[in-house]
């Protein structure tokens, strides 16, 4: 089965389909990791707008969080950057979570 890409758009435009639910594009094989042009992921692009939903739902489905787009920047430096507090919390606890969890393997 061939896997298709979950980014629609490009650039700071990146964003996730809206005609089509966002979890059955997950569900069906569309990867979270693909980036643009420019590096930049839909995680990047949710943790930009700081949309809490989508960064949970990409995570959920394994979207990676240290990935780092052409301008060295991943999806927690730009919730920084942007003030997206609840995004920036999310994403530091899933950080911790996941090294606690590889430090007790």
């Amino acid at each position: 089965m061939k896997k298709v890409a979950l980014i629609v758009g490009g650039g700071s435009g990146t964003r996730m389909g809206t005609d089509i639910p966002k979890q059955f594009l997950l569900l069906n094989g569309a990867d979270p990791n693909t980036a643009d042009f420019g590096g930049n992921t839909v995680l990047m692009g949710a943790a930009f707008k700081g949309d809490l939903e989508i960064v949970n739902l990409l995570v959920e489905h394994n979207a990676h969080i240290y990935l780092k787009n052409h301008s060295l920047m991943t999806a927690l430096d730009y919730s920084i950057l942007f003030g997206r507090k609840n995004v920036e919390l999310y994403l530091k606890m899933t950080t911790k979570t996941a090294f606690f969890v590889i430090l007790l393997w």
